[in-house]
């Protein structure tokens, strides 16, 4: 590996860009590393191509398609650059992926120009006198799984809470975020999203979304024992709104940010379900809650003793209204920041975990964030188009080759090779619609009304449905010029009789 001096502990750069070809996947082994995190110093492949980085012995692997790499940052040098999903350990293997055999050394690349190894918590480098930790007394935070038998709805919650991992700035950093209802939404600190260029500098810079990853499910498998859950990991989608800094610090703010997940993220997240915002005041006494992930994968933090729930001990308020609307006396610690703060009553969200002071916790009241986020919840979302599945069979894997394009035609396996060569109009319709970056979805891109794994029909859009029309209309004229022929062919051989 061809490293600089120019590193710290959470980020190593390379003298020379490492490259990866189709033909030649690039392996990245770091020694110690929590996890690797490459940073393409610039990329271009064909549209048909993809990205697939993947652990090194196979626990973990993400693709990123053409489309995707394609909104990444420009260079004022006119390199693309994208941070490509982490996978977790010392090594990594990146492999470019060009199943039509398009990719041109001469026009393409793939260059690795470094990456991150680790992460600091995100509260490190916040301005505030809060201290960075809130363990209050003994740490009476629990993992996960040990409410699944006495408190499953706490369990449940925090499916919802993930981990942030920001990777702009000067370094990684780590806190907590989480679902908000059941649209592509999720709330955390600002400080956790805005960051410093340098160490101990002002938070100026706006991450691109690529640089920021959300990491669903990161717990233990058990409540004893070290073995971990591989997470889901997806890209923010948006940054859509965060409270205005102040003298380039959170403090003294709401310190909150909303952002959302990405597109293709989103699909993949919603089965960890969702928080929901209780928009009244806390109240002093109020039995509390808080699920964190940040620097250790989730724990949940309800009592404040052995056996006592933990509550929310002071509300002020104060103008303009601040991160410190709510204090109370729940265990958190570094890498805690974003974490919602749940009633005990009825598990909804009543405060924002931003920091720690001594003796106690602090976070703003949701009743002061939600004036300034409504707007993106009044929107009501747009509905769905017609289904192009209307009226039509539902064709099952088995039998959709048979039935939608007639006995004898090709047979397309998950590999996308074509096999029999008498439909070349088919292979045609591939070309111009390129598989998708996951094989095992290649039926449901050629079988617009097939069911989904949970039964249900799932229509591609409307484009490929008529596509997918045109297709069996000229099946059908073909179907009947050769019926024609027949006819004539055999009126034909009776008059040669005769």
């Amino acid at each position: 590996m061809n490293e600089s001096t120019e590193e710290n502990a959470f980020r190593k750069y390379y003298t020379v860009p490492l490259r990866a070809t189709p033909s030649d996947p690039l392996i990245i082994q770091d020694e110690g590393a929590d996890f690797i995190g490459m940073n393409l110093h610039d990329v271009r492949i064909p549209e048909s191509a993809w990205l697939t980085v993947s652990a090194l012995h196979g626990s973990e692997s993400h693709e990123h398609t053409h489309q995707q790499l394609n909104q990444a940052g420009t260079t004022s040098e006119g390199c693309t650059q994208f941070a490509l999903l982490s996978v977790s350990g010392g090594a990594a293997v990146l492999e470019v992926i060009d199943p039509w055999n398009e990719f041109d050394e001469a026009v393409h690349r793939v260059l690795v120009g470094s990456h991150d190894r680790a992460a600091a918590d995100g509260d490190q480098d916040d301005g505030s006198p809060v201290q960075p930790t809130g363990i209050i007394g003994p740490d009476e935070r629990r993992r996960a799984k040990c409410f699944m038998g006495e408190g499953s709805e706490k369990y449940a919650r925090s499916r919802a809470v993930v981990r942030v991992v920001n990777r702009a700035g000067y370094q990684t950093t780590v806190g907590t975020a989480w679902r908000v209802t059941d649209r592509n939404f999720l709330l955390t600190n600002n400080h956790m999203i805005m960051k410093p260029a340098v160490k101990d500098g002002p938070r100026v810079i706006t991450p691109r979304p690529d640089q920021i990853e959300l990491w669903f499910g990161w717990e233990h498998l058990a409540c004893e024992g070290d073995a971990v859950a591989v997470p889901v990991k997806v890209n923010a989608g948006a940054l859509l709104k965060g409270s205005p800094l102040l003298n380039g610090e959170a403090s003294g703010t709401l310190d909150y940010h909303l952002i959302s997940a990405s597109e293709a993220g989103f699909e993949q997240i919603a089965p960890f379900g969702h928080l929901e915002l209780d928009t009244q005041p806390p109240r002093p006494g109020q039995e509390i809650y808080i699920p964190q992930v940040g620097t250790s994968p989730t724990l949940i933090a309800a009592d404040r003793s052995a056996g006592v729930t933990a509550i929310i001990t002071g509300v002020r308020d104060s103008v303009p209204p601040s991160r410190s609307g709510t204090q109370y006396d729940c265990d958190t610690e570094g890498g805690s920041s974003g974490s919602p703060v749940i009633s005990v009553a009825d598990n909804r969200v009543i405060a924002l975990h931003a920091a720690a002071g001594k003796g106690y916790n602090t976070g703003a009241k949701i009743s002061d964030i939600w004036p300034e986020i409504r707007e993106y919840f009044d929107i009501e979302p747009e509905p769905e188009p017609p289904s192009p599945c209307a009226g039509r069979p539902r064709w099952n894997r088995e039998e959709a080759d048979k039935d939608r394009y007639g006995a004898g035609s090709i047979v397309i396996d998950k590999d996308w090779h074509v096999r029999e060569k008498d439909s070349l109009y088919k292979a045609r319709w591939l070309t111009r619609y390129p598989p998708s970056n996951d094989p095992s979805n290649a039926w449901d891109k050629l079988d617009d009304c097939s069911p989904s794994a949970s039964g249900s029909r799932a229509p591609v859009d409307t484009e490929l449905a008529s596509a997918l029309d045109r297709i069996r209309e000229l099946e059908n004229e073909c179907d009947a010029l050769r019926q024609i022929i027949k006819h004539l062919a055999r009126r034909n051989h009776e008059y040669g009789r005769a």
